[in-house]
This record gives C-alpha cells, structure tokens and sequence, in this order.
C-alpha cells in the first residue's frame, strides 16, 4: 500500500515502518497464540514449537517499545504533522 502513495523521490516516513511493526507483531502473536490453543497443554512445552513461536512473537510486540505506546507516539507524530485545524 505505501508504494502507491509514494512517488519516487518520496522518503519513505518512519510512521509506515512502525505501523508495520505493531500491525505485523499483533498478527504473529494471535497466530502463535492461536496454534498453540489448538495443540492444548502440549503447545506449552519446550518440545513444541508452537510454544517457541509464541514466546517470540510476544516479544516481537514489546521489543523496540510495546506496540501501544508506538502507536501512540505515531499518532501523535501524525497529529502534529498534518493538524487539519491550523
């Protein structure tokens, strides 16, 4: 999506990388966390690894910052770049 709202000469702004990070960590971790409800009691042990895929995930979403206060700050950031009211 953001290739079509850039031309060529365009920086690409930090704001899409973040939101990449928090959209795509949230999706990995339900995914993981999903797989492993299904595989039940065993998806907990160290054995699975769905266990394994669930702990990085979860860590995926609090490294760098946890996804909401990223999403915060980047509405912020956008609030204060493009303030429809000034």
């Amino acid at each position: 999506m953001a290739k079509y709202c850039l031309t060529a000469a365009d920086t690409i702004p930090v704001e899409y990388s973040t939101v990449a990070k928090v959209y795509c960590s949230q999706v990995a971790f339900e995914v993981a966390n999903d797989a492993v409800q299904i595989h039940g009691a065993y998806g907990y042990t160290k054995d699975a690894l769905v266990g394994k895929l669930l702990r990085d995930a979860r860590v995926a979403c609090i490294m760098d910052g946890c996804n909401e206060v990223i999403s915060l700050k980047d509405s912020y950031r956008l609030l204060e770049k493009y303030n429809p009211l000034e």
